[in-house]
């Protein structure tokens, strides 16, 4: 029964909190993989903005923050959800891409992505 209820919440993402036991056990940090990094390799997930800004990340993982003035997606060999605010609307809207996936955007601020 044990590891059936792991393996549900485990499938599910569930967080099960267990009582305190006699033996010391390591209790794990769950940290998405996610980071920021140079922008070498055409596999990243890369965003243009500004007038000169590109910044790039690579691994699964979401970031949340503003990213003004992005006019330019490419996912390279991810999967990839943003979320952006239309600063010529003030509509928000998002976009599931696809791998592989160039997108021009309108100058918008991007206010969370999640690389899947």
């Amino acid at each position: 029964m044990k590891k059936l209820a792991t393996a549900l919440a485990f499938a599910t993402g569930a967080v099960i909190i267990a009582p305190a036991v006699a033996e010391a056990h390591i209790q794990p940090t769950i940290r998405p993989a996610i980071n920021q990094v140079e922008c070498n390799n055409s596999q990243f997930f890369k965003i243009e903005h500004g007038a000169s800004g590109t910044t790039c990340y690579a691994n699964a993982g979401t970031v949340t923050g503003q990213i003004p003035d992005s006019w330019h997606v490419s996912t390279g060999n991810n999967k990839v959800d943003v979320a952006y605010l239309d600063t010529a609307n003030g509509g928000t809207d998002t976009l599931i891409l696809d791998k592989g996936t160039e997108r021009d955007l309108d100058h918008v601020t991007i206010t969370m992505f999640s690389i899947l």
